[in-house]
């Protein structure tokens, strides 16, 4: 029945049916033929509507959206048509291309978008390139989005995203996002914003604000792994500032955490018995440097038992430090530590009046050690020596000075005993 008045309503049927049977270019056809020889049929608009749904969800952009637009242009306030501007959003959002999409709502009759929905739109466009990990083109979508709207509705969720973006791309612009994101309130993101800017201030050396964010991660965060990273932080950021007083705490609670590594105990106990020797509490530096020579005969071992013999110094028990300066060579290889350890012992000799071993243990320091900073010391020490050395034999030498001159006067001493007796009678 070709000239049947519901020939294209047959076609527009046995198309559907050829879709679900998956034989879609014979569906494609059928539906031509209903736009080609039926083009009054009130079919066609939901023909068009359909062919472009099908080219959108098999990534034929350029079919999809040829088909969406006559649905838009031919057939205006119709449902078909408003389906058919969701589809060609859609295909401009996925795209990042947005600006194409409200360029082309401009030139229509009858159709606006509102300023919240071009916030919207723009923000979903960005986002989709965000997840679908498209990071350079998210990035430049987000700025758009922030520059392009006066008070963007999703900001917070902007930053972050750009900010994740540009990490993800090793780059350390993301911090100026992160930071935007903290001046918002508590929200989803501040515990990541603060770990990620934290991390990257600590790393371009910037330790007062780094601990700043620290701080703050450490009383906020609910996460116990970022806690625990920033507590270990902390004592970092204290130690590149100097600040001696927060580096103890800083190290004490480090101690306090639970399973460290036995590295990080080293440097914490450290910290906390180099302080303990700055102020003359001796007890607990003894302590803490026993603790570590025994753990490791790395740098920080050598420190600990340099400092073990320096005590002993200090206490008077010129053997013991010896003792401790011979097992520093012996059991350690840090140069620094142990030429340290022999300037150290050629004050004990000095101390116990032995200039020669003294002097010789310097010499040995500057013939042998690399380092400018002790070889300047031992040289300055020996110096030292040199000119105590010289004060001790001057005086010995004046004595026989005035011997020989004595020697050499012809004097007669029992003329100067009766002379002297003559003048006491006369008294």
């Amino acid at each position: 029945y070709p000239s049947s008045p519901f020939v294209d309503d047959a076609k527009f049927a046995l198309a559907g049916i050829y879709f679900l049977s998956n034989r879609l270019d014979e569906g494609i056809l059928l539906m031509q033929e209903v736009i080609d020889e039926h083009p009054f049929s009130p079919l066609v608009k939901l023909v068009l509507l359909k062919l472009g749904l099908h080219y959108y969800s098999a990534d034929k952009v350029t079919l999809a959206i040829k088909n969406f637009k006559r649905v838009i242009e031919e057939y205006p306030a119709t449902v078909e048509s408003q389906e058919a501007l969701v589809g060609l959003k859609n295909i401009y959002i996925d795209a990042g291309d947005v600006k194409s999409y409200f360029d082309y709502i401009k030139g229509l009759s009858g159709v606006s978008v509102s300023v919240s929905a071009q916030d919207s739109i723009t923000f979903e466009a960005a986002e989709i390139l965000y997840v679908n990990q498209d990071h350079h083109k998210a990035i430049a979508a987000f700025e758009d989005y922030l520059q392009n709207f006066s008070a963007p509705i999703f900001k917070l969720s902007a930053h972050f995203y750009k900010a994740e973006a540009l990490f993800a791309l090793g780059n350390e612009e993301c911090l100026k996002d992160y930071l935007e994101v903290l001046e918002f309130k508590q929200n989803q993101f501040t515990e990541r914003s603060l770990a990620q800017a934290a991390r990257i201030e600590l790393n371009q050396l910037d330790f007062g604000i780094a601990a700043l964010h620290y701080t703050r991660l450490q009383a906020q965060a609910q996460d116990k792994e970022l806690k625990r990273e920033a507590t270990i932080a902390l004592m970092s950021c204290y130690e590149g500032l100097n600040n001696q007083e927060q580096l103890l705490l800083a190290a004490q609670a480090v101690l306090s955490i639970d399973k460290i590594t036995a590295e990080l105990e080293v440097k914490a106990r450290l910290i906390i018995a180099d302080k303990a020797f700055q102020d003359s509490e001796y007890y607990l530096a003894n302590k803490h440097y026993k603790w570590i020579v025994d753990a490791t005969n790395s740098s920080a071992g050598a420190h600990a038992q340099y400092y073990l013999a320096y005590i002993f110094f200090l206490q008077d028990y010129f053997s013991s430090s010896e003792k401790y300066i011979f097992k520093l060579s012996e059991e350690f290889t840090d140069d620094y530590f142990i030429a340290k350890g022999f300037i150290l012992l050629a004050d004990v000799y000095l101390a116990q009046g032995n200039l020669f071993q003294a002097k010789a243990t310097l010499e040995s320091i500057i013939e042998n050690h690399e380092g400018k900073e002790l070889k300047q010391i031992a040289t300055n020490k020996k110096q030292l020596i040199i000119e105590l050395e010289n004060e001790q034999n001057q005086e010995p030498v004046e004595s026989e000075v005035v011997i020989d001159l004595v020697e050499d006067m012809d004097i007669d001493f029992d003329d100067l005993m009766e002379a002297e007796l003559s003048e006491k009678n006369e008294e």
